[in-house]
């Protein structure tokens, strides 16, 4: 179901970075890339995510990492053995309690994820791109960002003036 203030929030203030990741997306179709979708608000990320799939005309596959998963690749290749996807969009490693080992294998298997012939969108947050960073940097440097600042919503009375 859309939220409508979901939509007026997404189109007034992340109208660029969204217009942004949909051509980097519909540019990368057919070809291996990896994005990273930076949002650290989870309500924020899901409304981008909706406008995205509105504006986007890709087939988007999504996946939600389990907080147990220690592996990414696995679970990609699992989910998509039989579908073909234009897009893949991957939530959740934020919650994922074993990141660091989750990294490390994704750094040592980069060179696996070539075999995914579809743009991978990882949504992460400030903590996750920072780990991504430091512990998977050759993995990171294949990616693209897009950063979706968090927009405060502030209404001040009179009184609090």
């Amino acid at each position: 179901m859309t939220n409508p203030h979901c939509l007026q929030d997404v189109t007034t203030y992340r109208d660029e970075p969204l217009q942004e990741l949909a051509w980097a997306m519909k540019a990368s179709e057919g070809n291996f890339s990896i994005l990273l979708a930076h949002c650290n608000d989870i309500i924020q990320q899901d409304c981008i995510r909706e406008r995205l799939r509105e504006i986007c005309e890709l087939s988007i596959h999504e996946i939600f990492l389990d907080k147990s998963d220690t592996k990414l690749y696995t679970p990609i290749k699992v989910e998509l053995a039989n579908k073909q996807p234009s897009a893949l969009m991957i939530f959740g490693l934020e919650s994922v309690i074993e990141i660091e080992q989750m990294l490390i294998t994704t750094n040592l298997v980069r060179n696996d994820f070539k075999n995914f012939s579809l743009p991978i969108v990882l949504w992460v947050n400030d903590e996750v791109i920072v780990k991504l960073q430091r512990i998977a940097p050759d993995f990171y440097s294949w990616t693209t960002t897009t950063q979706f600042a968090v927009m405060l919503n502030i209404s001040l009375t009179v009184q609090e003036l």
